[in-house]
């Protein structure tokens, strides 16, 4: 492991940020965290009953008559690690490892998302060199589970007066601005498990691995591997080989599952061994580009004396081939996703079978009339039941946006290339927030952060930089 050497302000709080275990649903520790910081800092601080901190600094000499601006991100991460590393995540710091120009974590997802737009917002608080209008910082708890901490923001405790916001949630590609996102949620489907005693026989497990997995929004369209869906596949093909007794895979709806397995009845291991290896061969043919290190195994697993009955198993295949999964539809005027769904983890127990998904659309349409239709449909063709639940709206993108104007401007100064603007897949606060709030002027950016969701997480050091002097000159601008 390298040594750290970190001067820059953002990179030390993103650091300290990282001995605290923030994983969604276990944030009442990063928020005593960061009342102690506004504490130890003069700053005005608040927290309502989801755990939501809004840090307040009033504006500088000059910006007095500024309208206020609200910064805003969340304090929860993704939880995910390497299979076979040793970290619990309720209670172990994050391992950071200065790579080159890179910083990642060991083994585990970084938290730069949304980490480094903390280490932003605390940095800027703390600069007394800084000018700027009177600052609202608002950091929200259980994004990446619902966005519940959005959902349950206690909007007449903290009374809002900012009409700018600036989401420091994104870092999709340097010098590029988020100005409008999808909206969506989770979809459950699940399947009563009847079984079948049988004489004992030869267990095995199937494992489909060394996906590289990411963000079920913003990576949606690279075209990686779901291993839920490519487990279905080879189950599938060995049918009347092996009869399955349970299946799991991946952790979180909005993944994009790294790993799945199953455990089958076989009496010849000889003929699964041999098809698990044309099927990995098969499969890095498919996916030499996006998944390369995908592999394929089989290896014994003691005896068991039941499976699933012939009607289960034939429902779970078809589940798990016929469940939407990647990008549905396209934008055809802006040519980016407008659709997608992710089968992200599947989980199986004594008496059912559960399928969790993420869908994404930035039309509403798509989503009440094509996506969660075809979930219905597909549940009820196979004697299963489904539920949706966790839905946020999206961010429609304003034409004309002054906040957009002088960030563009900003960066322009301040950036490495000449900036750029889109839409996002992947959700953000922004449309919850101004549903709750009432409109504002939005835009949304972060330094560059790469594979987001999965261990090969990682930000660029010197994008930290770049994006925290517009950010500074932005606020400076917004008299």
């Amino acid at each position: 492991m390298s040594q750290l050497h970190f001067d820059h302000p953002v990179l030390q709080y993103f650091q300290a940020l990282s001995q605290v275990p923030r994983g969604s649903g276990n944030e009442r520790g990063v928020s005593d965290w960061l009342m102690e910081f506004a504490a130890a800092h003069g700053l005005d601080a608040d927290r309502d009953d989801a755990l939501n901190v809004v840090l307040r600094k009033d504006a500088t000499p000059g910006f007095e008559n500024a309208p206020a601006v609200m910064l805003q991100g969340h304090m929860d991460m993704v939880c995910e690690k390497n299979a076979g590393v040793e970290h619990d995540f309720t209670r172990d710091p994050i391992r950071l490892i200065e790579d080159g120009e890179y910083l990642r974590a060991d083994g585990t997802t970084l938290g730069a998302d949304n980490g480094i737009g903390m280490a932003m917002m605390l940095a800027v608080l703390t600069d007394e060199a800084l000018e700027h209008p009177a600052l609202e910082c608002l950091i929200t708890t259980s994004e990446e589970v619902g966005m519940l901490g959005a959902k349950a923001l206690d909007k007449d405790r903290f009374a809002f007066r900012s009409r700018t916001l600036i989401n420091l949630d994104t870092g999709i590609m340097e010098g590029c601005f988020v100005v409008g996102c999808a909206g969506g949620g989770r979809v459950a489907v699940r399947l009563p498990v009847d079984w079948e005693q049988i004489p004992p026989a030869p267990l095995w497990s199937i494992t489909v691995g060394g996906l590289r997995g990411g963000h079920s929004g913003a990576e949606i369209h690279l075209g990686r591997a779901n291993a839920n869906q490519v487990l279905g596949r080879i189950l599938r093909d060995l049918e009347g080989v092996a009869r399955p007794c349970s299946v799991s895979g991946g952790t979180k709806e909005n993944v994009i599952p790294r790993e799945a397995r199953a455990l089958v009845a076989c009496a010849d291991g000889a003929a699964l061994a041999e098809r698990c290896a044309a099927w990995q061969e098969i499969l890095r043919r498919e996916f030499r580009v996006s998944d390369p290190g995908v592999a394929v195994s089989a290896v014994p697993a003691g005896t068991g004396r039941r499976v699933y009955d012939g009607v289960t198993a034939r429902r779970l295949l078809s589940l798990l081939t016929l469940l939407p999964c990647g990008v549905q539809s396209m934008d055809q005027e802006l040519g980016s996703v407008a659709t997608s769904a992710n089968l992200g983890a599947v989980s199986s127990g004594e008496a059912e079978i559960l399928f969790t998904s993420s869908v994404r659309s930035s039309l509403p349409s798509h989503l009440e009339h094509l996506l969660l239709p075809r979930y219905e449909a597909l549940a009820g063709l196979c004697g299963a039941a489904w539920e949706q639940h966790d839905f946020y709206p999206g961010w429609t993108f304003r034409s004309a946006s002054r906040v957009r104007d002088l960030a563009l401007e900003c960066y322009r100064e301040h950036g490495v290339k000449e900036p750029t603007y889109m839409t996002l897949h992947g959700g953000l606060e922004c449309g919850l927030l101004m549903e709750a709030l009432g409109e504002m002027d939005a835009i949304s950016f972060a330094p560059e952060i790469n594979s987001p969701h999965s261990p090969n997480e990682n930000v660029r050091i010197p994008s930290v930089e770049v994006n925290y002097r517009v950010l500074t000159a932005l606020l400076k601008r917004l008299r």
